[in-house]
């Protein structure tokens, strides 16, 4: 009897059902997506960013982490001896925390990143915690079970972040996207940043989806935007090719670690699952009716004095010595989502 097909993105149900896959599992599958054409490293600056493992999804954060708005916040954060904080939004398993910090460290070793990730699947926060947990320090806070377009995020106090970002995760609130966009405008910053890395629609500017209503936003101002269309889709079928098994290959994908603790057969087996499917979203930006781009928006939300004031008191005078516990925080103990990082799951 033939051995059953291993699964594949296309036959996902959902994204619960791709991250419960032993792909994940295994630490193989480590960023879901169409990725990006790599780009210039050398133009980064900094020689320190060159080493890192990048696969086709890093090279989107590093798009976004070099904008010349990012270098900013390091340096007012810096001057004013102070932690720069960070969001990511739909970050899956959180294999991305990690880049996040080496490469804001890599421009500004002074400055302590403080990180931590959200996604609306919990199985995803699950592996996370299989996968992550223990192996950073103290300033990689983990990934929170949230879906902000039907759920506050009680773990964070108002105007907690200087950045938040999403890669390839926007798009899919088209649900309640007002709401999603409310609630990153609260945890965000004053003059802080919203940096996105997703599909577009171009030439419909009232689209009803996240990115479609920003556009609009009161609370926020566009400084950059780019269309990397053309990038996007030569950089998905370079990553179709690079994802065919052919052993140390896999090395610009993950870390060579990871891939010498697989045997062949298991390499053999997630073939199916590191290969690039044709989804539609390929297929539009491929014909041109979908667009890739990367944008960022600035927040211009006015706050009250003391709620400024409270927020340099938390980074500058306890140093960020204890967890995200604000004063003004909400317990989360009470949120079914809830995890005491105390306890580490088997």
């Amino acid at each position: 009897m033939a051995a059953a097909a291993p699964p594949t993105l296309d036959k996902a149900s959902s994204y619960d059902d791709l991250y419960a896959s032993e792909a994940v599992s295994k630490g193989v599958l480590q960023y879901v997506n169409m990725g990006l054409h790599p780009v210039d490293n050398v133009s980064l600056g900094n020689p320190k960013t060159h080493d890192l493992v990048q696969p086709q999804q890093q090279q989107l954060y590093l798009a976004l982490l070099t904008l010349p708005r990012v270098k900013q916040l390091l340096e007012r954060a810096a001057s004013e001896q102070r932690s720069l904080h960070v969001l990511d939004v739909g970050c899956g398993t959180g294999a991305s925390l990690q880049l996040i910090q080496t490469v804001l460290r890599a421009f500004s070793p002074s400055v302590p990143i403080v990180v931590v990730g959200i996604d609306k699947s919990h199985v995803a926060v699950k592996q996370h915690k299989r996968l992550f947990y223990g192996k950073h320090d103290k300033n990689h806070r983990g990934v929170l079970h949230y879906d902000i377009e039907h759920q506050r995020m009680s773990a964070f106090s108002r105007h907690r972040f200087d950045i938040v970002l999403g890669v390839q995760s926007f798009h899919e609130m088209k649900v309640n996207p007002d709401a999603a966009i409310a609630e990153v405008a609260r945890v965000l910053k004053p003059q802080g940043v919203l940096l996105a890395a997703d599909f577009y629609t171009k030439n419909q500017p009232f689209m009803t989806d996240f990115l479609g209503q920003l556009r609009h936003h009161p609370s926020f101002d566009l400084h950059f935007a780019q269309d990397v269309s053309h990038s996007a889709t030569i950089a998905a079928k370079l990553t179709s090719i690079k994802f065919v098994p052919l052993g140390n290959d896999f090395s610009n994908f993950i870390c060579i670690t990871i891939v010498e603790a697989l045997s062949q057969d298991e390499i053999v087996q997630f073939a199916s699952l590191l290969t690039l499917k044709k989804s539609p979203q390929y297929e539009a930006v491929r014909l041109g009716s979908l667009q890739f781009g990367l944008v960022g928006y600035h927040s211009v939300v006015q706050v009250q004095d003391d709620v400024i004031l409270h927020d340099h008191i938390i980074d500058d005078v306890i140093n960020d010595q204890a967890s995200d516990d604000d004063i003004d925080d909400i317990d989360d103990s009470m949120n079914p989502s809830y995890y005491d990082y105390t306890y580490v799951q088997p």
